[in-house]
C-alpha cells in the first residue's frame, strides 16, 4: 500500500480491500492536509477485489471537498471504470483527461 503526495499529485498505489479500506482512508486524508488547492489522485496502480474501492475514491473527494481543495483523478483502470459505471457513479467521479 502507497500512499504519497508528490507535488499536486496524490498517488495511490496497491490493492483495496474490505480490510485495508479504512488505513487507506486515514493516510489519504492524511495527505490531503498537506496538499494544495488542487490534487490530481493517481489511481493507474490501484486494484480492487470488490466496489469497496468506490468508496475510498468518494472519502478522498468529499475530504478535499470539505478541504476546499479541487479534487481530480486520472483516468481510471478499466476494471475501477466498469465498477464506476455499473454503480453510476462515472459522471459523479470528476476524471482529469
Amino acid at each position: 500500500m502507497l500512499v504519497e503526495a508528490q507535488g499536486d499529485t496524490l498517488v495511490l498505489e496497491g490493492a483495496v480491500d474490505v480490510h485495508t479500506v479504512q488505513t487507506w482512508r486515514k493516510q489519504a486524508e492524511q495527505a490531503l492536509a498537506q496538499m494544495g488547492d488542487k490534487v490530481l489522485v493517481d489511481v493507474s496502480r490501484l486494484s480492487a477485489s470488490g466496489m469497496v474501492v468506490l468508496s475510498l475514491l468518494l472519502c478522498v473527494m468529499r475530504a478535499g471537498q470539505a478541504r476546499q481543495q479541487q479534487i481530480l483523478f486520472s483516468p481510471l483502470p478499466a476494471p475501477l471504470a466498469a465498477m464506476a459505471e455499473l454503480a453510476d457513479l462515472d459522471e459523479v467521479l470528476p476524471v482529469h483527461v
